[in-house]
């Protein structure tokens, strides 16, 4: 159970530009698609880098892993807001062939 959250922390963006550009795309007529969910992405992204951190810290199964994660000098959580742009660029980028089908096959 323990690394299915950590997992699903870690990847959760990718789950929230899925979701919010195809509820976007199919229930809102806005101008600002891809800005809007690059935002959500954003915030959700960095929500989900802080929580990995608590959660991977404070639920570990043992004390090695623990204290591990707590030696951990902070970097990713300190970076998150300057790197997660190009994370989120880079998962639009990977999820739009699938996006563009999806949307594609929706109006057929």
């Amino acid at each position: 159970m323990y690394e299915t959250v950590c997992t699903l922390l870690q990847f959760g963006w990718l789950i929230v530009i899925f979701a919010t550009h195809l509820i976007i795309h199919f229930f809102l007529r806005l101008r600002f698609k891809k800005t809007l969910t690059f935002l959500s992405g954003y915030i959700i992204g960095l929500v989900c880098v802080y929580t990995y951190w608590w959660y991977a810290a404070e639920y570990a199964p043992t004390e090695e892993i623990q204290n591990e994660i707590y030696s951990k000098d902070g970097a990713p959580k300190l970076f998150a807001p300057f790197v997660m742009p190009f994370f989120v660029l880079f998962g639009y980028l990977v999820l739009s062939p699938i996006l563009w089908l999806i949307c594609k096959i929706k109006f057929k």
